[in-house]
């Protein structure tokens, strides 16, 4: 008596290409899908929809079958396969490798993909210069000193005069104090000085 193997037989997944139902209705679709393809110039994207295990990539697999001998290439992507992957990444890579493969881009495109898929950015920055607090008070002061040396001028007492006088000189050493010790324990982060 011969010996049989008992093992377990697994169905091949992978679309057959050909319309075995009995009203070829797969092969109808198809053939319209190819039509469309070869007259619709604005033609970009043709959408599939069905359950899983209702033919779609059979479907795909008739219509390159009947277009490839035309002389179209075809790229199929799997999105499940890659379904833990970075879908971008993955397209990317499969769609250069398949077409420097087939030697229908030049093999520069394999420099260009690594670019594509690169996380560098180029930023230009420009500084825009930022006039400091301390710069405009001490031009303020400057402005406005003649205005004080004026007041200065007509008090007869010369202690008051000098002290109008050394109100914005005073005014500008009181703000460098100020605003010094603050920096320095750290409660203004240096506005003042840049």
């Amino acid at each position: 008596m011969a010996a049989t193997n008992d093992y377990p037989q697994f169905i091949n997944n992978s679309p057959c290409g050909e319309d075995l139902f009995e009203g070829k209705a797969q092969q109808k679709i198809a053939s319209n899908i190819c039509n469309i393809i070869k007259t619709e110039k604005n033609c970009n994207i043709i959408g599939i929809d069905g359950g899983w295990g209702s033919g779609k990539s059979n479907l795909v697999k008739q219509v390159e079958n009947i277009l490839t001998p035309e002389g179209y290439h075809f790229f199929i992507y799997d999105s499940w396969g890659h379904q833990e992957d970075l879908q971008r990444r993955s397209f990317l890579e499969e769609l250069t490798e398949n077409l420097t493969q087939e030697h229908l881009v030049k093999d520069v495109w394999e420099l260009k993909l690594k670019k594509l898929l690169s996380k560098t950015k180029e930023t230009e920055s420009k500084r825009v210069p930022k006039m400091s607090i301390g710069i405009i008070v001490i031009a303020l002061s400057i402005l406005i000193t003649p205005v004080f040396k004026s007041l200065a001028d007509k008090i007869t007492n010369y202690y008051w005069s000098l002290l109008v006088l050394s109100i914005p000189l005073l005014s500008v050493a009181g703000l460098f104090i100020y605003y010094f010790f603050q920096v320095k324990h750290g409660s203004i982060k240096q506005k003042f000085f840049y």
